[in-house]
């Protein structure tokens, strides 16, 4: 019994660990290509943030690259690394350098960074400790053409593999935690105000919005009921596998209707590919029957040697890694503590040692699920530059055009979740130090132009759409004068929030 519940709770098959492998190394292909597009902008000192940003431990390897040219060469190396990940060549080193990349980039700008960005890095931290070449890679075939032992069906016992699991199911449970407004817990009207965000909502999304008041009612407790319980389904030891089947099958459908309803950039993805290391002996096997019938057959694995079960535990490597595990599960539990358990108490985050979160923010493992929580947004909206020629002439440098206040038909694919994220974190206050740099950059956008097209100053204008209760009329839009730019004088002046 003991045996089997540390299978259970601390390894994982190697073949979920070589499926999850390589569709990590595929959303990390897709994210980067994301990214590409807006090297410039991102990436470079004549970009939005020309400076590192302003944050404790941050690290980055970004901020020593000055061009375009060597981001790009640095994003291709970075793309070598995610497609030799895919094949499984050198693994554990070509996963390093994967994890530097994505930690790079992301801390590069913290201000452009979403909740995808956070699951991915903290999947491609954990699974770091765990042998995700064993199987279906190259370095297995070589292993094999030199005479190794056959693959083991499950990785050594360890602390990393139990962390894995509890980061995929702690993200629900926390987010869950974070919804304690009474649009989730009262009302029932969290998905209806959330399929009334016109950033996010896609078509499909916005007439879901318009179904009837209960059926949305039950989405919304059915949502928090669903992240309420995945850990325990993810870790009670019966009855399994059938708890874990049910949990897939439930986030699968979910994460999949989230993704045709809303424009959430990677976030449904990367956290449907952690499910791959949810697959258990049980689950292999089935597959391999379903294979068979398709006319494929399957290689047979079950009738392996007890012994090639999996890797026995022991040796100086694997001490080693569950120290490092268990420094880095207690600095992400106390993080955690301090941005949502810690506010329940108060309106500011609970007050956690700098030196216990450090290893999170060094990593980037901050665990700050709080999408659409406590309550979603009721007001949604759109950004207006209104800036001004050298010549006098209304300019809007985002568009090149003069500005139009009305609203951007499909606002939810008006701008990637990227530069949405950017705009949103920008737009706040606490982030004023930030704001001259954008300017400062807008104003390098039309610097090539003749005198009619460069810009003097602009104000960046905020018009505000709030969403109503339901049955309840649309009020008013509002305008805001976020701040202004000066180039004359090169000052910043806020505006009226």
């Amino acid at each position: 019994m003991r045996s089997s519940l540390r299978d259970f709770w601390f390894t994982i098959d190697t073949r979920s660990l070589a499926l999850f492998r390589i569709l990590l190394a595929l959303v990390l292909l897709y994210d980067l290509g994301e990214r590409w597009v807006n090297i410039e902008a991102f990436y470079t000192v004549s970009g939005v943030l020309p400076v590192p940003a302003f944050a404790p431990l941050h690290f980055s390897l970004f901020d020593l690259i000055k061009t375009a040219g060597a981001a790009r060469l640095a994003f291709i190396c970075g793309a070598a690394c995610h497609v030799a990940l895919l094949l499984g060549w050198r693994t554990r080193w070509v996963h390093l350098g994967s994890l530097i990349f994505l930690v790079s980039a992301r801390s590069r700008n913290p201000l452009m960074s979403h909740g995808g960005d956070g699951v991915l890095t903290a999947l491609a931290v954990w699974t770091w400790f765990v042998p995700l070449g064993a199987r279906w890679s190259l370095d297995a075939r070589r292993a094999a053409r030199h005479g190794g032992s056959p693959p083991p069906e499950r990785c050594r016992p360890s602390l990393a593999a139990f962390a894995i699991i509890f980061q995929i199911g702690f993200i629900y449970f926390t987010t869950a935690v974070a919804k304690s407004g009474v649009t989730w817990h009262g009302e029932g009207t969290a998905i209806y105000y959330v399929l009334h965000l016109d950033q996010f909502a896609t078509p499909l999304g916005l007439a879901i919005g318009r179904w009837p008041l209960p059926v949305l009612k039950f989405l919304t407790w059915a949502t928090l009921g669903l992240e309420y319980s995945v850990l325990l389904f993810f870790f009670l030891p019966r009855p399994q596998p059938l708890l874990r089947r049910i949990a897939i099958v439930a986030l699968v459908t979910f994460h999949l209707g989230t993704a045709v309803a809303l424009v959430l950039s990677t976030f449904p993805f990367v956290m449907i590919i952690g499910y791959a290391l949810l697959l258990g002996d049980d689950d292999w096997r089935w597959l391999a029957r379903v294979s068979s019938r398709w006319g494929r057959p399957a290689r047979r694995t079950a009738g392996k040697a007890k012994s090639a079960a999996h890797i026995a535990p022991g040796g100086v490597q694997e001490h080693i890694f569950n120290g490092v595990t268990a420094i880095l599960l207690t600095s992400m539990i106390a993080n955690s503590y301090a941005v949502t358990f810690g506010r329940l108490a108060g309106s500011k985050p609970a007050a956690v040692p700098l030196w216990l979160q450090a290893p999170s923010i060094v990593l980037d493992l901050r665990q700050g699920w709080r999408m659409f929580a406590p309550d979603p947004l009721r007001h949604d909206g759109w950004w207006v530059v209104q800036g001004v020629t050298e010549l006098g002439q209304p300019f809007d440098p985002l568009t090149g055009r003069a500005p139009v206040w009305d609203k951007p038909a499909g606002l939810s694919t008006v701008r990637s979740p990227m530069w949405r994220m950017y705009l949103f974190v920008l737009s706040l206050p606490a982030n004023r130090p930030y704001w001259i740099y954008f300017s400062h950059w807008l104003a390098g956008l039309s610097r090539p132009t003749p005198p009619d097209h460069r810009l003097s100053s602009f104000e960046l204008w905020w018009v505000q759409e709030d969403t109503p209760p339901p049955g309840e009329p649309a009020p008013p839009l509002q305008r805001f004068r976020l701040w202004s730019w000066d180039g004359a004088r090169d000052v910043i002046v806020r505006g009226d929030i």
